[in-house]
Parts: C-alpha cells; sequence; structure tokens
C-alpha cells in the first residue's frame, strides 16, 4: 500500500488553490507572502512540502479561513476548490477532532487488545486523547486515522448526527 501522505496532500492543495486563484503564485515564496502569516512562513511550508515536518491541527485551522475551506478538505486529494463567492470559513478544529478523536475510539470494542503498537504505543494514543493540544501534527493523526480504520478527512469532519 503505497498511499500518499496527508502532508503532501495538504501542500498539493496548498498550490492548487493559490494558483487557481492566481496563476502568479506558483511557488512557496510568492504563496507565504500572499498569506502573510508567521505560523505559515515561507520555512513551514518549505518543511512541509520536503516532510520535514506536518502542519499541526492550529495550522490546518488557519490555512482552512485563508482558503475558506474545512481543514477536512485539505487533506483530500484532488479536492476542488471554488473562488466564486466562497464564504470565510472559521471553526474550532481541535474541538472537532478531538470530539470525533473520542467517538471512534468508543466505536472500537477491540482497544487496547487488539491495539496496532508498530504505529504508536497505547499509552501514547491515550495521552494525545486525553491532552487536547492544539499542536498534535499530522503524521500523528495519520497514524491516529489509520488505527480507527477511518481516513484522515474522516476524523477532521463536523460530525453530523444525521450521517451516522
Amino acid at each position: 500500500m503505497n498511499k500518499k501522505s496527508s502532508t503532501s496532500i495538504v501542500v498539493k492543495n496548498i498550490y492548487n488553490y493559490y494558483k487557481q486563484k492566481d496563476s502568479r503564485l506558483d511557488s512557496l515564496n510568492s504563496i507565504a507572502r500572499v498569506i502573510n502569516n508567521s505560523e505559515l512562513s515561507i520555512n513551514v511550508l518549505k518543511n512541509w512540502s520536503s516532510e520535514r515536518s506536518t502542519p499541526s491541527l492550529h495550522q490546518l485551522e488557519l490555512l482552512g479561513y485563508y482558503m475558506s475551506i474545512h481543514p477536512s478538505q485539505l487533506v483530500i486529494d484532488n479536492v476542488e476548490f471554488s473562488l466564486v463567492n466562497t464564504p470565510i470559513w472559521k471553526d474550532n478544529c481541535v474541538d472537532v477532532f478531538y470530539s470525533n478523536f473520542e467517538r471512534y475510539s468508543r466505536k472500537r470494542k477491540d482497544f487496547p487488545k487488539n491495539f496496532n503498537e508498530d504505529l504508536m504505543s497505547y499509552r501514547t494514543y491515550r495521552t494525545i486523547l486525553m491532552s487536547k493540544r492544539s499542536s498534535v501534527n499530522l503524521k500523528t493523526i495519520d497514524k491516529i486515522a489509520e488505527l480507527l480504520n477511518i481516513e484522515t478527512a474522516k476524523i477532521l469532519e463536523e460530525y453530523n448526527e444525521k450521517k451516522d
């Protein structure tokens, strides 16, 4: 299984969105200048691009705000962006993530008995679940989603009771 990392998908979506917005925005330097936020600086974007680091929940939320898209959409490959009459979106991605994390964890009746320690220790999993930090990065979220047998976007999207 040669699955693309969520970080590479986020970087690709950043490129696609800003290139669609203005064809001159074809480099991370130009995109970082347009965003103009120290938490999404050129160094941060380049580190994501080279996968030396991954976005945190807080950074995904900021990107979602700047791109007028829900953060869960940022980790979907080949997402379609609409630049026409797009409302500015802002929500608490951290609360949504932890709410989903708890909900999907409760559904897994085989934890910790059948927990995959190769991905992450159960102790680390529980610590993350209980900490509710905005600094949890996308690589960790990918591992959690894999442990829960769901797509990364599912753990980031707003829960709709009618869907489940």
